[in-house]
């Protein structure tokens, strides 16, 4: 899944980016399959998770 999303170009200054891109959109996109609609549902998902996702993303 990774590997499609990291074929999105997207013009920030590389020295400004924290997170990956595609890292995002698979966060986000595993958040909204667990039927999470908010902003703060998303985050709290990321990082309740962030072990898991580090160690499979």
């Amino acid at each position: 899944m990774q590997e499609y999303f990291s074929e999105i170009e997207y013009p920030r200054h590389e020295g400004y980016v924290k997170y990956k891109l595609a890292d995002v959109l698979t966060i986000v996109m595993c958040a909204v399959m667990c039927r999470m609609t908010e902003l703060c549902e998303i985050m709290v998902f990321a990082e309740s998770r962030s072990e898991f996702l580090a160690e499979n993303f």
